[in-house]
């Protein structure tokens, strides 16, 4: 006399979607009170049934927000370490050329203080050198070949 509940589960509009319940009685007839148990039945198993289906749909749509925000923050770190770069390459340019600017202009500046020595004379430096080994042997201060006298 029981009623047994029989699932037909397909899918009809996607994984795991549902089709319909069909009740099959164990016996021929069935009262009044027994169609409306298995209405009622049959009601709360196609609720069911279309609450997994749309779980599993709103599951797979997580999935995609999750699959296109996760894109979306790669593109953003991307987008960080290419600026990142491109401030890093402008910046040793600007040294490069202030540091070129900065080793020629010392070039000018010997190229002209090379200019202004000249080499001393060799009289100069020899009658020098004798007035200094005058100074350091003679105790009057006299400098021989000076012709202070």
């Amino acid at each position: 006399m029981s009623d047994v509940l029989a699932f037909r589960v397909g899918d009809g509009n996607g994984v795991g979607a549902w089709r319909g319940v069909s009740i099959m009685s164990s016996h021929g007839g069935a009262g009044r009170r027994g169609g409306t148990a298995r209405a009622g039945a049959v009601q709360a198993v196609e609720r069911v049934l279309r609450a997994e289906s749309d779980a599993q749909a709103a599951l797979e749509q997580a999935r995609r927000d999750a699959d296109a925000q996760l894109e979306r923050a790669r593109d953003d770190a991307l987008a960080i370490v290419n600026r990142a770069l491109t401030r890093v390459v402008r910046w040793q340019q600007a040294h490069t050329g202030a540091l070129a600017a900065k080793v020629e202009a010392l070039r000018a500046q010997a190229a002209a203080s090379a200019g202004a020595l000249k080499p001393l004379d060799q009289a100069v430096t020899d009658a020098a050198a004798r007035r200094v080994a005058g100074l350091l042997t003679d105790s009057d201060n006299e400098v021989p070949g000076d012709g202070a006298h």
